[in-house]
């Protein structure tokens, strides 16, 4: 390669040559992001919704390229790699960043976001890690959290309120702050609102989206969905709030309080 190719190619790491990439891609197709908490039920939608989007023709991706140990972050070039379809992003557990929000905008991604109860979710992770030492899945080598494989199961929900429980708030307050989701792009889906009605909630996204899906055929699809795999955990709506001890709850709320949230 000599030396004026590879300055041409070069351009393409430019901030002004990358936005006029994306100000041409976004008249060829639309693109939507499944933002979910984890432990939010955001396996469940997104094969929903990966079934909807086929369907209808669309293309689905990933918008993270690595996962890994690294934090997920946007890879820019995923709003390119397919050609002349719509995109549906799956489930990604992005924090949010300006810079994620600015690729967001100049691509006019509409966002799903998917969140639950924070005490119901903090207990789910709590069932996973136990699940992973003493249960079923009998997975200490490949423990999420090597550290904890010597706690008590007392112990693991005070670890989980330690160090997993700010991810979490800010993860929510993050994007629930940002400027985004005044957009009419920023669309909230709450995981007891699936779990209570699960064919009225997607039925109402898909509204939101422009997707135009009959209520058979989304029975159909809820019915083969529930049948497969999903990473669905104890499901109860309410769990967290029963099964941590008071001065856990107690520490969950200060907790929440430095985020400006609270359990309600």
């Amino acid at each position: 390669m000599d030396d004026k190719e590879f300055w041409r190619l070069a351009r393409a790491y430019d901030d002004e040559f990358f936005q006029k990439i994306l100000n041409e891609v976004v008249k060829r197709r639309t693109y939507t992001l499944h933002l979910a908490m984890p432990k939010s039920g955001s396996t469940w939608l997104t094969q929903i919704l990966k079934k909807i989007w086929l369907a209808k023709g669309g293309a689905v991706s990933k918008l993270v390229s690595v996962y890994e140990d690294k934090p997920q972050e946007i890879e820019p070039r995923r709003f390119f790699n397919e050609e002349s379809k719509d995109i549906f992003f799956v489930q990604q557990h992005l924090m949010y960043s300006a810079y994620s929000e600015r690729l967001l905008r100049a691509t006019e991604t509409k966002v799903i976001f998917q969140y639950r109860n924070i005490a119901d979710v903090m207990i789910s992770l709590a069932d996973m890690i136990e699940d992973q030492i003493f249960g079923s899945q009998n997975g200490i080598e490949g423990l999420s959290q090597p550290l904890v494989k010597n706690l008590s199961r007392d112990e693991i929900k005070d670890f989980i309120l330690d160090v997993e429980l700010p991810w979490y708030c800010k993860f929510y307050q993050g994007w629930m702050n940002s400027s985004l989701r005044r957009s009419d792009r920023f669309i909230e889906i709450k995981y007891e609102e699936l779990v209570d009605a699960p064919a009225h909630t997607v039925s109402r996204l898909c509204d939101r989206l422009a997707l135009d899906i009959d209520m058979d055929k989304l029975e159909v699809i809820l019915n083969t969905v529930g049948d497969g795999f999903t990473r669905k955990n104890v499901g109860t709506v309410g769990r967290g709030e029963k099964e941590f001890a008071p001065r856990q709850l107690d520490k969950l709320k200060k907790v929440l309080r430095y985020y400006g949230m609270s359990l309600s």
